[in-house]
């Protein structure tokens, strides 16, 4: 009996460890990499109705340019990716005399979202 807990603990572990999300759904990272203003960024994933999935930000308590990864679950379907500058300035830290920002949203290996190359 101790040997077959042993096994379900083991195994309950690996699958709360690398769970995937259920099916019907889209795993998502999303990955934040702010400028020298992290409090100033927020994100949200919301559906063409603007109903909103998932949220983050702003980042405060957190170390300027240290990059955020957030793994979601979000069922399938269309989505639009808002990213937004409580400042207005966007992600260009460069203006300030800082590093610009940047922000990924990642599925199966695949950016579906990147900033623009402008």
């Amino acid at each position: 009996m101790k040997k077959l807990l042993y096994i379900f603990i083991f195994l309950f572990s690996i699958n709360t460890v690398y769970s995937q999300c259920p099916p019907g759904t889209w795993s998502l990272n999303v990955t934040i990499n702010p400028d020298q203003y992290p409090e100033e960024t927020s994100w949200a994933i919301i559906t063409p109705l603007e109903d909103t999935l998932v949220t983050g930000g702003p980042y405060v308590d957190i170390v300027d340019y240290q990059p955020q990864v957030i793994q979601v679950c979000i069922p399938n379907g269309d989505y639009l990716f808002n990213i937004a500058d409580q400042y207005g300035d966007g992600m260009a830290g460069s203006l300030w005399g800082g590093q610009d920002g940047s922000y990924y949203v990642v599925h199966c290996g695949d950016t579906l979202v990147q900033p623009d190359s402008a």
